[in-house]
């Protein structure tokens, strides 16, 4: 690397090594030479018999004109009259040399070194060394009062998210980028199952009625939005006819109606069928695996039915543990989620101590078309870091058939995903989350939520309170390892 050795204005250091050498030998005797930082002799100052006169202090006059013989450029460096100032530097060598004939010529972008007030020439390396040294103590200042006034206000640090790629990836691209923000996430849940002594008693789906208790023994049942509620509604069989059971919570008690399937009240001597006997709570415990992947670096984003079980949804979390895809460690959740939408199947869990990178949101469905790239990523069956691919299949967002119209948009594509996908990201092929997987219709239809739901709940007012008040109060940590 070539270095400034201190001479006058010179570009290349070789080739105006004559000149300089001939001004360090014609300096006065009687004046004691001075040297920067690496060794090079600066020159001194010029004696007062042939220095400019300088205007009197707090003078504002600039009349004073460089030589005739020298032109300037932006930066206010001299070059030759003449010389072409947007030269590029393959030919500043050549004109370097021409440039030494006057010595009230410069290079073009080659100023002539500062002189200190003692009156000998600084080098600019010593000025860079200067100016970097400068840089870093402004630098490290503002940081320290940036932190200082972040402690003191309550806030957190900026969010810093995976950026998209500027350019389509691969597969294997995609995978290297998203993995180390997704994490599958094993739950366990825990609740209460409504028994009777004199008959079978299920949900509507023919699994557990599960009922929750406090401390106090106060039971809550949960409706389909995952709201408490004093009723719910259950499902037997007597003598081979299907009822429905209307169950409803009477003081630290439970009393049920019978209807017909087709909701028709079942009377007996004229008056409503009415079981308020029988009925027993017994211990519910029960594990799930699903996926996950971050929008904060210690919040989650993945279904609701994934941190939700029965009828009594997410009030039944229990404990959970999210492993990212790429660390052996396991980091424990012990907050029930953040906040739960189960008209969209959306949640936000908590997963403090993991410092992970967000993943880049893609909530602008408008411009998603037919035949764009896509990829499925999260655990199907487990099975933690995978990814499938495929496009989106369909032009318009799917209606979830299960919801009414408007309630929940999906997004179809061919990318395969299985159970243990719930709760993972759908991305682009630049590494942007536009969906998060939710189910597959058959063996062929595969569907997303998308994105823009998410970026939604992320927004509410009371998922950014929330947010911030667990990371202002959090005990929990990396369990690592285990």
């Amino acid at each position: 690397m070539s270095q400034d050795r201190g001479n006058e204005g010179a570009g290349n250091g070789d080739s105006s090594s004559d000149s300089s050498d001939s001004s360090r030998q014609s300096m006065p005797s009687g004046i004691n030479p001075s040297f920067d930082l690496f060794g090079n002799q600066l020159m001194p100052a010029a004696p007062d018999s042939v220095r400019a006169p300088e205007p009197a202090r707090g003078s504002s006059d600039r009349s004073a004109a460089p030589p005739s013989s020298s032109s300037f450029d932006a930066g206010g460096a001299s070059s030759p009259s003449g010389s072409n100032s947007s030269s590029t530097s393959s030919s500043s060598s050549t004109s370097s040399s021409s440039s030494t004939s006057s010595s009230n010529s410069y290079n073009t972008g080659a100023a002539a070194p500062p002189v200190h007030p003692g009156g000998s020439a600084v080098s600019p390396i010593t000025y860079a060394i200067a100016g970097v040294a400068g840089l870093a103590i402004v630098a490290g200042g503002f940081f320290l009062v940036k932190n200082f006034i972040s402690a003191k206000s309550g806030t957190t640090a900026p969010v810093v998210v995976t950026p998209p790629s500027d350019q389509a990836l691969s597969a294997n691209e995609v995978f290297k980028r998203c993995m180390p923000s997704i994490c599958m996430l094993t739950i366990k849940y825990k609740a209460k199952a409504v028994l009777n002594k004199k008959f079978d008693l299920t949900d509507v789906d023919g699994e557990p009625l599960l009922i929750t208790n406090d401390d106090q023994d106060n039971l809550t049942f949960y409706d389909k939005e995952n709201k408490p509620s004093k009723t719910a509604v259950g499902m037997t069989k007597i003598g081979g006819t299907k009822f429905g059971v209307y169950l409803k919570i009477k003081g630290h008690t439970l009393t049920g109606q019978f209807y017909t399937v087709e909701g028709v009240p079942v009377t007996k001597g004229g008056k409503p069928l009415i079981v308020d006997t029988g009925f027993e709570l017994d211990s519910y415990g029960a594990t799930a695996t699903g996926s996950g992947f971050f929008v904060r670096p210690d919040v989650v984003a993945t279904n609701f039915h994934v941190v939700s079980e029965g009828t009594v949804g997410s009030a039944a979390f229990s404990s959970g543990v999210a492993q990212i895809t790429d660390k052996p460690a396991k980091y424990e959740i012990i907050e029930k989620p953040i906040y739960v939408d189960a008209v969209h199947d959306l949640a936000l869990i908590y997963v403090p101590g993991t410092d992970a990178k967000p993943l880049a949101l893609h909530p602008d469905v408008a411009d998603l078309k037919v035949g764009d790239p896509v990829y499925a990523l999260g655990s199907p069956k487990g099975f933690n870091g995978s990814i499938s691919e495929g496009v989106i299949s369909s032009d318009r967002l799917r209606a979830d058939p299960e919801k009414p119209e408007g309630e929940r948009y999906l997004i179809q594509t061919s990318a395969k995903i299985d159970h243990g996908n719930s709760g993972g990201p759908l991305v682009n092929d630049r590494g942007e989350v536009i969906g998060v997987d939710v189910m597959m219709v058959g063996k062929a239809i595969f569907l997303s939520i998308a994105e823009k739901e998410v970026d939604e709940l992320l927004n509410r007012p009371e998922v950014i309170a929330k947010i911030a008040e667990l990371q202002k109060n959090s005990q929990s940590d990396l369990t690592g390892g285990k």
